[in-house]
């Protein structure tokens, strides 16, 4: 007997008829074996995750569902943001270290056609979200295009959201367009008359028409800043007054959730910045460097005033990637990279992943840090067994640019047989030559 398929939920005027339109078309092709790939593109803030939160309700019943995102500062696994996606069906990579190593493209070659028979044997219909897809790393898209022109006979249904800008994540998605193996929605600014009703419709009362306009303008029909301004109504703040540009008038909207915050919870809620959209409270506390039981009434109360949600365990997240970068934003650079050394050398203390703890080495501009070399080094190698060789080459370059003239003779070697392999013909000299010049160089 067929399961009972769950309508997608009634969407009110404001919300993106169109774009659950698309959605429902995919996961009925999906349920009927016609695999493809939905990509919703629209600038922060415009309700890309909101969509995905709809496929996944309407997906309930009939379908395995699993999400992986992606962050600034947490794309830091190779293949991570489409790993997290399929680990989540069930997909668990071979991991040998003692394995013979192969070449790069080799290895790439295996961790593709790995996930391609992990999808082929997806037995009943499977729906993969993947959020915020313009920060995947390289690796992730490489596997990604991989996949999505590989699944039009499977029951599988892909649906990312990313903004047009890093370019990455967009260039990827058009060649498949092209190709008839994904189709694109954009999302826009709501139109005044959808921000009107959804302000009024958020705010609890009836706002004039005038006053209606012009806080649709102010917030640009973006649907995250009318939340904020209907916030602001519903506690009596009445609305902002319009004026400066549009970045300007986005930072005076959200600066509004931190209105009435201590000093200490502005220091942990820019410490949690640093580490990236979904922090460890403890690390964050750390970073602050604020007793525990302060940590705990800070994250308590910026959860209240909704800069914070707590939706697992041991674990807290920005409740809008907004919030977290007009923070981040507003940290002078050399200050962020003082934080990002603080991070890595938590993480590392904290035993945690090697990939996170090098994604804040590399940014801290430690130089001359035995640690923070031994740690990129340490992630650039673990790369290269997995066939992740953008991230490879991230890592093993800034543990080279670290280590600077202390850059021992094995890195060095790792490093130019890597660039050699790849084709990069100039790199690999490079490194040959400062090769030759480490010290003692033994044969």
């Amino acid at each position: 007997m067929p399961r009972e398929r769950r309508a997608m939920p009634q969407a009110p005027i404001w919300e993106r008829d169109g774009t659950l339109g698309a959605i429902e078309r995919l996961l009925s092709g999906a349920r009927e074996g016609r695999g493809r790939s939905l990509f919703i593109v629209g600038e922060a803030g415009l309700g890309k995750t909101t969509m995905l939160d709809r496929a996944r309700h309407a997906a309930t019943g009939d379908f395995r569902v699993s999400i992986g995102s992606g962050d600034a500062a947490e794309s830091s696994l190779p293949f991570g943001i489409i790993d997290q996606a399929l680990r989540g069906l069930g997909f668990r990579r071979r991991s040998d270290a003692k394995a013979v190593r192969q070449p790069p493209l080799q290895a790439r070659a295996t961790r593709l056609y790995a996930a391609e028979q992990f999808v082929e044997g997806l037995a009943s219909p499977s729906l993969i979200l993947l959020d915020d897809l313009h920060w995947a790393d390289e690796d992730s898209l490489a596997l990604l295009s991989f996949l999505c022109r590989r699944i039009a006979n499977l029951p599988i249904a892909l649906i990312g959201t990313l903004r047009p800008w890093p370019a990455a994540a967009l260039n990827t998605v058009g060649p498949l367009t092209n190709a008839g193996d994904a189709s694109v929605e954009r999302l826009l600014p709501l139109s005044d008359a959808g921000a009107t009703e959804m302000l009024n419709d958020r705010a609890g009362t009836r706002i004039s028409g005038p006053s209606a306009r012009r806080a649709a303008r102010l917030a640009a029909g973006n649907p995250l800043l009318l939340e904020q301004v209907a916030t602001n109504v519903r506690r009596g703040r009445g609305l902002p007054e319009a004026g400066g540009d549009a970045e300007t008038a986005t930072a005076a909207l959200l600066r509004v959730r931190f209105t009435g915050v201590s000093a200490e919870e502005m220091r942990y809620a820019q410490a949690a910045s640093v580490l990236g959209t979904r922090i460890r409270p403890t690390i964050a506390t750390a970073m602050a460097e604020l007793p525990v039981e302060a940590g705990d009434r800070a994250l308590e109360a910026l959860c209240r005033g909704g800069v914070f949600r707590t939706d697992a365990p041991g674990w807290a997240q920005f409740a809008h990637p907004l919030l977290r970068q007009l923070l981040y934003d507003e940290i002078p650079p050399p200050v962020r990279e003082r934080w990002h050394a603080r991070a890595f050398r938590l993480l590392v203390a904290a035993a945690a992943d090697t990939g996170e703890a090098a994604e804040h080495a590399a940014r801290s501009g430690a130089i001359g840090d035995p640690e923070a070399v031994r740690v990129l080094t340490e992630a650039g190698r673990t790369a290269l067994r997995e066939g992740a060789i953008a991230r490879a080459k991230q890592r093993l370059l800034a543990a080279a640019e670290l280590a600077g003239s202390r850059a021992d003779a094995e890195l060095l070697l790792d490093l130019g047989d890597f660039l050699f392999d790849i084709g990069d013909w100039r790199g690999a000299v490079a490194a040959c030559r400062r090769l030759l010049a480490v010290p003692n160089l033994s044969d």
